[in-house]
């Protein structure tokens, strides 16, 4: 089990990969709607587990920061399984696909 200390200062470091520097010490509620599923990728990711499943991850974010996490996302996904559903799978190019 991961200590809450080094959790806090790991998923810091983490959150400094995509969000504005400005914006890391703000609450999450006063967050824009794109910066909160940034923060809920991130926590996603640094939370150790077995295989990661993320729904439709990318809803509300532009195209520059679709790209950002995509980019984090196969960064952090290492060679464990990932599990991501979308209804556009614009993006997406991990592996395998399931189309259903």
């Amino acid at each position: 089990m991961v200590s809450h200390k080094i959790f806090k200062e790991t998923a810091r470091e983490e959150l400094e990969k995509l969000l504005p520097a400005e914006v890391l010490d703000k609450p999450v509620r006063e967050l824009s709607g794109g910066q909160r599923r940034k923060v809920a990728i991130v926590r996603a990711c640094c939370i150790p587990n077995d295989i990661l499943i993320m729904d439709e991850p990318l809803t509300g974010l532009d195209e520059k920061s679709k790209e950002e996490a995509i980019r984090y996302i196969r960064d952090k996904q290492g060679s464990g399984p990932l599990v991501i559903t979308s209804h556009s799978g614009e993006g997406f190019d991990f592996g395998r696909v399931v189309n259903l």
